[in-house]
């Protein structure tokens, strides 16, 4: 999987036709859902709105799911010190995106980045929540600016998630089993 920048994705969806923009997010390899593809347009013009920086745009991975586990994310960058994580929802209780961000969290974690961002931009009321500890937060737009012009990029997201890290047998493994969180 290759990472794109967002703004050809709203370029694609604005300019060509339903038929050829999906073409073209398979070629990319991109797997998202319509709703999260509304949701993706409606992230990308507010951060057009509030930011000239077009580096903010380069260097994501849409719909990135890790081998073998089936774990999905909506929007991955990943620099060489941190992980920024954006889940695209239209609608969700605080509660549910909370759930969420700590999931990904322990899937985030095996990286061994010094930073990990969990967020999630909720479009209906145009509002980002990001993960502190175990705490959900609102953040402003212009701390999601600072956080998303951090580089450089890391290419190859396959080589990063291993999925033995996750697939722990409590026969095998003892230790490393009674140790993880399980989800």
């Amino acid at each position: 999987m290759n990472f794109v920048n967002l703004l050809s994705i709203l370029e694609s969806k604005n300019n060509l036709s339903d038929e050829l923009f999906k073409s073209y997010l398979k070629h990319q390899n991109i797997k998202i859902k319509h709703n999260e593809v509304e949701d993706l347009l409606k992230l990308v013009a507010r951060l057009t709105k509030e930011s000239k920086n077009i580096n903010i745009f380069d260097g994501y991975y849409i719909g990135y799911t890790i081998p073998q586990i089936s774990k999905e994310f909506d929007l991955l960058k990943i620099t060489e010190n941190s992980v920024v994580n954006i889940e695209l929802k239209s609608e969700a209780g605080e509660e549910k995106i909370k759930k969420q961000l700590i999931r990904n969290k322990y899937y985030l974690e095996i990286l061994g980045k010094d930073y990990i961002y969990n967020i999630t931009y909720q479009s209906n009321e145009d509002k980002f929540y990001i993960l502190n500890g175990k705490e959900l937060n609102e953040l402003e737009i212009l701390d999601l600016i600072k956080i998303l012009v951090e580089y450089p990029l890391v290419s190859d997201l396959d080589l990063l998630f291993n999925p033995s890290e996750f697939l722990v047998s409590p026969f095998n493994s003892t230790d490393k089993f009674m140790k993880m969180n399980i989800f």
